[in-house]
């Protein structure tokens, strides 16, 4: 009996016959067999081969090992894991913890005693038995291996990581110079071990710091234990205009001074600072800088003075870590528009209107002056006026030549730093010869001051307030709100963005007013766009 021939075990000859129809059962004991099923067979005169049944018993051998983690107290948080070996893989395993768990390894339990039974593929079982003990303190930790007093400096940017604790719920790192003063403590919840550099306050580039960690597990801390020196290199990254935002806005368009432009954010960035060269020469003194100091790298263009309509400018922005500027990263262009065409809305075109009644026109960011051009249809007199913002009264005594009642052709455009865009579309009204409305002049004056505003509940309790404003243009629009007291002291201000025609919104005082007069100035796109008493009782 031999399969394969190289197989070492006793052998038998065994001699029977066969009876026609019936079979015939021969018992012999062979040892060494594989565990696979050996290919025997018996022949006879005829030439025939009767099958032959062999069953292999194998002993029941099954080797097994087992490692836990504690449970922290108060916590399902041990666990265990058992090794096998001997037998034939693969393996089933039965945990008989409260999930009655069906892997290698139990998570998630209590303290205590527990029973696994292990199967092999041929049947043969064998069981453990594992303690799960409490985990008494918390495991020191400190600086992994690759980052402790490794001599290569890292950037701000970089990630660093502590050691691991079983069931740490926060680590906490300690920096401090080389003379041993707290620089900054950091605290990271949720069980990470690792941290940015660049989330520490107060490290600078260019410093070593001794770093101690420590975790918490469950609500106990354990203790600073091994310092490791961490270097910082004195190099800070740079930045650039996003490519969505270069050369035009993230429509398409060339920018208008409402317009954002945003740069790829630097977590840990303090401030950006943003350059506008009209040409290629970053030395020459005509750049344009302005500073955010604000950990946002987006900037509105109305922000900066000097900018001028029509031109391209080459941007370049760099971040500030640490009190520290870096270097400005790649020069891409930006074009800003020339001044756009201003038209008169439309509710005041082919009506007639009294000869004391407030005309607007379309807003603009960062308007010099609004010019607006009236031509008398029936006797061609051209009158014109220079208003500083986007409203103007038909007998304001700025106009020249003054309006009289008939029917007149109105334009408008503006002027942006110095650059004068071109007329809008015409618009025809009516000045009705009929009496003013209102009551006059003054009474005019304050219509168009109030148009399109309210702020309620005047008087108020000094806790909040609420402004609604119509008639802006369907677009984004950023609104800035100031409250002054009597003395002319800013005692709150609010700054938030709105999209459309109207704002609704409330504001909240940062603190009781004290009962008294106060005056509320509110801009529109950087443009007086109401100044109203507020009276707190």
């Amino acid at each position: 009996l031999f399969n394969p021939p190289t197989a070492t075990f006793d052998y038998m000859l065994l001699e029977f016959e066969a009876v026609g129809g019936g079979s015939t059962l021969v018992e012999h004991v062979l040892t060494g067999l594989p565990l696979t099923l050996l290919a025997f067979a018996g022949e006879n005169v005829t030439g025939d081969t009767p099958p032959i049944q062999i069953n292999v018993n194998q002993l029941c051998e099954l080797d097994i090992t087992s490692t836990v983690t504690p449970a922290q107290i108060g916590f399902a948080s041990g666990s265990a894991t058992v090794s096998v070996t001997g037998g034939v893989p693969p393996y089933s395993y039965q945990w008989n913890d409260p999930f009655m768990q069906t892997t290698a390894t139990m998570f998630g339990v209590f303290p205590g005693f527990y029973t696994c039974v292990v199967t092999d593929s041929q049947g043969c079982v064998d069981e453990i038995q594992v303690f799960v003990p409490l985990q008494m303190g918390v495991d020191p930790t400190r600086l992994d291996i690759p980052f402790c007093d490794n001599p290569e400096p890292y950037s701000i940017l970089a990630f660093v990581k502590a050691l691991t604790v079983a069931n740490a719920v926060a680590y906490q790192w300690e920096f401090r110079d080389l003379d041993n003063n707290l620089i900054s403590e950091y605290t990271r919840v949720g069980g990470n071990p690792w941290i940015r550099l660049a989330w520490v306050d107060g490290l600078e580039l260019g410093e070593t710091y001794n770093v101690r960690i420590r975790a918490q597990v469950g609500a106990e801390w354990g203790v600073y234990d091994v310092v490791c020196a961490i270097t910082i290199k004195n190099d800070i990254p740079l930045t650039e205009l996003r490519p969505e935002y270069t050369p035009t806005n993230a429509q398409g368009n060339e920018y208008v001074f409402c317009d954002w432009a945003i740069a790829f954010a630097l977590e840990g960035a303090e401030a950006y600072e943003w350059r506008f060269d009209p040409d290629t020469d970053p030395t020459n003194g005509n750049e344009i800088h302005y500073i955010r100091n604000a950990p946002n790298p987006s900037l509105r263009l109305s922000w900066v003075n000097g900018l001028i309509p029509g031109t391209t400018y080459n941007v370049a922005i760099r971040a500030q870590f640490g009190g520290q500027f870096g270097d400005f990263g790649n020069v891409l262009p930006l074009t800003i528009s020339l001044p756009p065409p201003v038209n008169v809305r439309p509710q005041f075109c082919n009506v007639t209107l009294a000869p004391n009644a407030v005309v607007l026109c379309q807003s603009v960011c960062t308007a010099d002056f609004y010019q607006w051009e009236f031509v008398n249809t029936e006797t061609n007199v051209v009158s014109v006026a220079n208003r500083p913002n986007y409203g103007i009264l038909l007998n304001w005594n700025g106009i020249s030549p003054a309006l009289s009642p008939g029917n007149y052709d109105v334009r408008v455009r503006v002027q942006q730093s110095g650059v004068m865009g071109p007329f809008g579309q015409v618009c025809n009204f009516t000045i009705d010869a009929g009496p003013q409305v209102g009551g006059g002049t003054e009474q005019a004056a304050r219509s168009l001051e109030v148009s399109g505003f309210k702020l309620f509940p005047n008087p108020n309790k000094g806790q909040q307030f609420r402004i609604q404003m119509d008639g802006l243009d369907n677009e984004g629009h950023m609104i800035h709100v100031r409250v002054f007291d009597s003395f002319g002291k800013a005692v709150a201000e609010s700054e938030f963005g709105e999209m459309g025609e109207f704002v609704d919104r409330e504001i909240l005082l940062p603190q009781n007013l004290a009962s008294g007069l106060y005056l509320v100035n509110v801009f529109v796109d950087g443009e007086r766009f109401a100044t109203e008493r507020m009276i707190v009782h």
